[in-house]
């Protein structure tokens, strides 16, 4: 079995409760990449945290947080991506958010995460990824 990959060797997902929001894991260019789905509220955050601290513990990690198909998020879920970007950079690696929405992107600009998280418009324009 592919890291990050299941017992069928599919990206591993991560669905709740929740009615509309997944999370989605897979390896790309050497990097990983968490593609969130939908409505990320505190029933996806707590299905899905525990799988998703697993894929910053190797070293030197490299993470890609994939917002562009986020509906909605909610503070459960900035806090996850805050604090999962605090744990790739204290393990030495290297974080990358990507967003283009801009109902997200004024909710980042509005909590301040917008400095922490750094959004990028595309995957390609995180030129800083090993």
């Amino acid at each position: 079995m592919a890291p990050h990959t299941d017992e069928r060797g599919r990206p591993p997902s991560w669905p709740s409760d929740s009615p509309g929001g997944t999370v989605l894991a897979r390896t790309a260019r050497g990097r990983t990449v968490v593609e969130l789905h939908g409505e990320i509220d505190l029933a996806v955050v707590l299905a899905a945290t525990s799988q998703m601290y697993a894929l910053t513990a190797g070293a030197l990690p490299v993470l890609v947080a994939d917002l562009r198909p986020v509906t909605f998020i909610d503070c459960s879920g900035l806090a996850m991506l805050a604090d999962l970007r605090g744990r790739v950079v204290d393990g030495g690696g290297e974080f990358v958010t990507v967003c283009s929405d801009p109902r997200v992107l004024r909710l980042l600009e509005i909590t301040g995460l917008d400095r922490v998280l750094a959004p990028v418009p595309e995957p390609d324009d995180a030129e800083t990824l090993r």
